[in-house]
């Protein structure tokens, strides 16, 4: 296998300029970019979990929310990946953030891991990031491009 970029994305607005810092080093390095966002627990809306009933879909309606949520995240992301022309897989993943990014990378051994800095709570700081970022950047053998 060639070069590869792990580009972790949570579906935030800066999860696009995220995606366009890893776009610019896959290029330089000819990379295939691997697009992961990792489904946290959340509850679904009411609404969506009487849809469920309703419909009789067999399963958790929390799980099926956060699952959908995450594959229309990676597939808005990934036509952009797409419209390059480079090459890309979709990672759906679910647990702890940090803990599936170091996991998958571990797997993958890529030359970089991309994510930001900002996250869905929008810290700025990177002394207050205290999730997901910092925890990657702290425990990854690989190196880290942390966009702010």
């Amino acid at each position: 296998m060639g070069p590869s970029i792990l580009v972790a994305v949570d579906g935030s607005s800066h999860s696009h300029k995220v995606l366009d810092s890893a776009i610019k080093l896959a290029k330089r390095f000819n990379a295939k970019i691997f697009l992961m966002h990792v489904v946290q627990k959340i509850e679904a809306p009411e609404e969506f979990a009487q849809y469920v009933k309703t419909e009789r879909i067999d399963t958790d309606p929390d799980f099926y929310y956060r699952r959908l949520v995450g594959e229309m995240i990676l597939e808005k992301l990934g036509g952009k990946v797409f419209s390059e022309g480079l090459e890309m897989e979709k990672l759906l993943e679910f647990g702890d953030p940090a803990e599936r990014i170091l996991e998958v990378s571990e797997n993958l051994k890529p030359e970089f891991i991309v994510l930001g800095i900002i996250g869905l709570r929008g810290v700025r700081r990177v002394a207050a990031l205290g999730s997901v970022a910092r925890r990657v950047i702290e425990n990854s053998r690989f190196p880290v491009v942390a966009v702010p």
